[in-house]
């Protein structure tokens, strides 16, 4: 592909035409990329053409005309916002695209071990997207501890298998949308209600709902509506494959008004695809108490001599040999993340920082960081044994992942979900159905941020050397 040299004058020319506004921002990419292929050029090389470099480089000479800034430099290390070709339209990943920036992508040295339904006794690293000095060090002195540490797996006679590492369990998995209908009074409001909670009906609506789909990976599991006022909502809980499914599941609640609510009750308009009783991009009581995306389970036993080796060299031998790390760490949990995050009205906070390993490895693999809200919201339980063992929990009630979709098709982003596994096929594993490579990657992601979780309260409420770390880090002591 051609560099923005070659194409210097159709650059200025679409330059000068965004600031005669004679173009607008949105039409640069289709206009260019039509102008390529009427003189010859390939669809595929046209649309990356257009999309990589004739429109951003136009968004660059014309902020630089406006403001007086350069983003000559914006395109190093950038990444494609090239999407396809579809219908004869050039399908971009961002809307206003002008190149990118590299940010920091590290992997913590020690796999994290996992025992779960799509991680089965697997040693796995995990790519972190970050800019924040000691996160990843701090993630591998935790993946440290949790692989000296144990679990139990019921294995299927029955009878519980103890094993090294983590264990994850998945106790449901749907994305919840919330539409509505507007009614005229209140007895409308009972009659759809009524009518959509009516298990009778449930096939007409799933049915429709999951025509949204052409492969078949859209299904309804419930649906439950909702009134107040004049408004009926609509929640639908569906599952949609190895995607996330928001779209998918925004496409079925519309057409579950279009072709089944609105024939049924004619008198009833559509209110809006997100009424917010989803709930999306939130802190919410109703996805910690429903779940939205995978509710996950994380758990490990840390023996006492696995917490006082993470000890030696901070506190004294002789203190040491005295202190019951795990009570510490239990009375530490339940003052900070508890009765803290009571008193500071949290409804969902009950962690130490889950979103700082959640938000970086959703940037790392392509999920939209937006998510990390609601998918970011957990409870961390502490229990100290009778032997000094640290019994140690974390619950994520609405992790929102996916494998396709969104920026899991980037290339980079392919890659690290192959380095996950995050790849698999019937061919490559037996077990495989669709939606497992994304249950496998809510799987690590769980185990992975449980391991921060234990590092940071065990830093803050045991060794006390959390700002020593960070300060010796970024050469700032």
């Amino acid at each position: 592909m051609r560099g923005a040299e070659v194409f210097s004058g159709e650059i200025n020319e679409y330059a000068n035409s965004l600031l005669r506004g004679g173009m607008k921002d949105y039409q640069l990419e289709q206009s260019a990329f039509e102008r390529l292929v009427s003189a010859g050029t390939r669809q595929e090389e046209a649309g990356r053409t257009a999309a990589d470099i004739i429109a951003p480089a136009a968004r660059h000479a014309f902020y630089k005309a406006r403001t007086g800034v350069d983003f000559g430099t914006v395109n190093e290390g950038s990444c494609s916002n090239y999407h396809g070709i579809r219908n004869g339209r050039v399908i971009t990943q961002i809307e206003g695209y002008i190149g990118g920036h590299k940010s920091g992508i590290g992997i913590p040295s020690n796999p994290i071990v996992i025992n779960g339904r799509h991680v089965d006794g697997e040693a796995v690293w995990i790519p972190v997207e970050t800019h924040e000095t000691a996160l990843i060090a701090g993630l591998n002195r935790g993946i440290g501890l949790l692989n000296n540490g144990y679990c139990f797996v019921r294995k299927a006679d029955g009878t519980k298998e103890k094993r090294k590492g983590v264990r994850t369990e998945i106790s449901s998995d749907w994305m919840t949308r919330a539409s509505g209908v507007y009614v005229d009074d209140l007895d409308t409001a009972v009659e759809v209600a009524s009518w959509i909670n009516d298990p009778e009906n449930f096939r007409a609506i799933s049915e429709v709902y999951g025509s949204v789909s052409k492969g078949g990976h859209s299904k309804l599991v419930k649906v439950r509506a909702f009134h107040s006022n004049n408004i009926v909502y609509y929640k639908t809980y569906g599952t949609h494959g190895e995607a996330m499914g928001m779209n998918h599941a925004t496409k079925g609640n519309r057409l579950i008004y279009d072709r089944v609510l609105s024939k049924q009750f004619p008198d009833v308009f559509y209110a809006g695809a997100s009424l917010n009783l989803c709930t999306d991009k939130k802190d919410t009581m109703i996805n910690m108490l429903e779940g939205r995306g995978l509710r996950i389970y994380a758990e490990v036993f840390i023996p006492p001599e696995a917490l006082k080796n993470l000890a030696k060299g901070k506190i004294p031998d002789d203190v040491l040999a005295k202190t019951d790390i795990a009570r510490k760490v239990e009375i530490f949990n339940a003052e900070k993340n508890w009765i803290g995050s009571a008193k500071a009205g949290s409804l969902t906070g009950f962690n130490t920082n889950v979103n700082n390993t959640i938000s970086a490895f959703m940037a790392a693999s392509g999920d939209d960081v937006a998510q990390s809200k609601e998918s970011s919201g957990g409870y961390v339980y502490a229990r100290a044994l009778d032997d000094g063992t640290l019994r140690f929990s974390l619950e994520l009630p609405a992790l929102e992942v996916a494998t396709v979709g969104g920026g899991t098709g980037n290339p980079v982003v392919r890659k690290f979900l192959d380095f996950m596994g995050c790849n698999k096929t019937l061919e490559t594993e037996p077990r495989y159905f669709d939606g497992w490579n994304r249950r496998r990657k809510g799987e690590i992601f769980a185990a992975g941020a449980m391991a921060l979780e234990a590092n940071t309260l065990i830093a803050l409420g045991v060794l006390q050397d959390l700002e020593e770390s960070h300060m010796r880090m970024t050469g700032k002591n």
